[in-house]
């Protein structure tokens, strides 16, 4: 397990309710529920695949008690619950987790419009992005020379005293 420090909030979180669930997901009552739970929903609910597992839309229950309960869980297949977790869907088209917004085509997907329009987007707000930086770049990093007349280091016109 990592120490935490290279990891992101999300990652912590994540690993820190693995460790408080480890214990329910090995006990038999959990393994009897689960059991239950997806002979009664057999299919997943987003994709229509076999369902793999039960999922808990409600963060306040996990590591309690009241995990065992699955009324009000989701039946899905391991994709679409991955997907879940990592902010992607299921692509409808090719069945893979790339797609951002659920029920849209990933961009390999896409037609070849929209596909232009995208990269197009992506190039205007990254252009935009990197003239700001540049800006700011030479603004927080002014250029340096010596005046000719008093030898000191200037600054825009401003004598240098660092």
């Amino acid at each position: 397990m990592n120490d935490g420090h290279c990891q992101s909030p999300d990652n912590r979180r994540i690993e820190n309710r693995r460790e408080d669930l480890s214990e329910i997901w090995e006990s038999d009552g959990w393994k009897a529920a689960k059991a239950q739970f997806l002979r009664d929903h057999p299919t997943c609910s987003r994709c229509g695949g076999i369902s793999q597992v039960p999922h808990h839309p409600h963060l306040e229950v996990y590591g309690k008690p009241e995990y065992l309960i699955l009324d009000d869980t989701e039946a899905l297949c391991n994709i679409c619950h991955d997907g879940i977790h990592s902010g992607k869907f299921k692509c409808p088209v090719c069945g893979k987790i790339r797609a951002k917004l659920a029920g849209t085509p990933c961009f390999g997907c896409l037609g070849e419009s929209d596909r232009i329009r995208i990269k197009k987007n992506r190039h205007d707000r990254n252009e935009s992005r990197s003239q700001y930086n540049r800006k700011r770049y030479r603004y927080t990093h002014p250029k340096k020379y010596i005046d000719k007349k008093t030898g000191k280091w200037v600054t825009h016109g401003r004598p240098h005293d660092r």
